[in-house]
């Protein structure tokens, strides 16, 4: 495939995804504003941002840890207000090492990490 060929094929990728991409964004904008206007969602002044990040960075591991280990599942995982720097930089290196385990043979292909029906059109040829 020469490089022109795949240029216009990477952008007729792109361009069908893009309804998908409104659809999340819009959907995105209703889940924030209905939670908002609920009280699920913490202001910034009693949740700052960096704290937010930190806890996501976090969570983001012991969710997945509790994929593949669900033990002490529960429905709601109440906010901890402070969380130990060991834990956030551990939690941080091991998203940092999955993340270059996953691209870095990709590296060449990297046009595959789009999603929707141009994945399908990709592998067919």
């Amino acid at each position: 495939m020469s490089v022109i060929n795949h240029a216009k094929s990477v952008r007729s990728t792109l361009w069908k995804s893009c309804h998908l991409f409104f659809l999340a964004i819009l959907s995105s904008i209703v889940t924030i504003w209905a939670q908002s206007r609920g009280g699920a969602v913490a202001t910034l002044e009693k949740l700052p941002f960096i704290e937010r990040v930190l806890n996501a960075i976090v969570y983001y591991i012991v969710y997945l840890t509790k994929t593949f280990w669900p033990v002490h599942l529960a429905v709601f995982y109440p906010y901890e207000p402070s969380l130990p720097l060991w834990q956030v930089l551990g939690a941080a290196s091991i998203l940092l090492g999955i993340s270059i385990a996953v691209i870095m043979p990709l590296k060449k292909h990297l046009f595959f990490l789009s999603v929707g029906s141009g994945i399908s059109e990709l592998s067919s040829r």
